[in-house]
């Protein structure tokens, strides 16, 4: 009898530990964004930083270094503090919607997201407005925003912008 007991409270434990990792320490996109968006009101640069893909990384620092090249050098702080979809900035995101998954290997999702503008009336609810995305890679197991769409695009623009292009 306390054989049986034993191997049902092991049991019990092993459900409980599994379910314990599935609802709060998996990681998932709508986690990833969630963290993200928290790490921007808390204006915590090293939280929203390491929730960023490494090629969202990488192309921050060249973005960066650029800024230095310029004359007067121009610092570009707090890039990854800056991310979020473009006229994001002054909204207060109000609801993560769950994720699309895409890529073979269900390595990439889009993250849609609710937000209000403060100041401005609520549109009527049949007004359908169209809901700014966030992409997520999966790396290393862990889900991350990459944003190396809107930064190849300034990273492409900003030696023209700040006059340390070559001439042509």
């Amino acid at each position: 009898m306390t054989k049986k007991w034993l191997w049902l409270t092991i049991g019990v434990v092993a459900v409980g530990a599994a379910a314990v990792w599935w609802l709060l320490l998996r990681s998932t996109p709508e986690k990833a964004v969630s963290a993200y968006i928290a790490a921007i009101k808390a204006k915590d640069e090293g939280r929203a930083k390491s929730l960023l893909s490494v090629e969202s990384v990488r192309l921050i620092e060249e973005i960066r270094a650029l800024g230095k090249q310029a004359t007067p050098p121009q610092p570009i702080p707090e890039l990854e503090m800056r991310m979020l979809p473009p006229g994001m900035y002054d909204q207060i995101i109000t609801r993560v919607y769950p994720a699309r998954l895409y890529g073979d290997a269900g390595d990439i999702a889009v993250v849609p997201l609710e937000y209000e503008t403060p100041g401005r009336p609520t549109p009527p609810a049949f007004i359908d407005r169209p809901k700014p995305r966030v992409v997520c890679v999966k790396e290393q197991g862990r889900w991350r925003l990459d944003f190396t769409r809107e930064l190849g695009a300034l990273h492409r623009a900003l030696p023209k912008v700040l006059g340390i292009e070559g001439e042509e």
